[in-house]
C-alpha cells in the first residue's frame, strides 16, 4: 500500500534537488566570493537574482516537506528516498547547465536510481 508521505518526501527531494541546481545558476551570477567588507556588500547584491531567490524558496519547501514526510513517516524510509534530490540535480546539471558526467558517473546515478526502486517496492 502506497503511503502519503512516501509521495511528500519525493516531493521533498525533487524540491531540494531543483534548489540545488537553481543556487549553482544563481551563484554563476556571482563574480567572485572575498571575505573583505565591500566585496561582501557587492556579493550579497550579486546574489539577490532570479536564480538564487526561486532556490531559496524552492530548499524551504523542500526543507518543510522532508519534516512533514519525517513526522508521518518512518525515517529508515523517508531519509533514503532523499537520495532522489542527487538525481534531479545531477539530472538538470546535465540537461540544463551543459555539465558532462563521465561513463562511471552515469553508472553511479542508476545504481541510486534503482536503490531508491528497490525501496519503495519493498514497501
Amino acid at each position: 500500500m502506497f503511503e502519503l508521505y512516501l509521495l511528500i518526501a519525493i516531493i521533498a527531494a525533487a524540491l531540494l534537488g531543483l534548489s540545488q541546481v537553481f543556487l549553482k545558476k544563481g551563484l554563476d551570477r556571482v563574480p567572485s566570493l572575498k571575505l573583505e567588507w565591500e566585496a561582501i556588500k557587492r556579493a550579497v547584491n550579486d546574489l539577490m537574482n532570479n536564480y538564487f531567490i526561486t532556490a531559496v524558496v524552492l530548499g524551504l519547501g523542500g526543507g518543510l516537506s522532508h519534516l512533514v514526510a519525517l513526522s508521518m513517516g518512518k525515517i529508515t524510509i523517508v531519509q533514503p528516498l532523499m537520495s532522489f534530490a542527487s538525481f534531479v540535480a545531477v539530472a538538470l546539471g546535465v540537461l540544463w547547465l551543459d555539465e558532462t558526467l563521465s561513463k562511471t558517473e552515469y553508472c553511479e546515478i542508476g545504481l541510486i536510481l534503482g536503490g531508491i526502486i528497490l525501496l519503495s517496492v519493498t514497501l
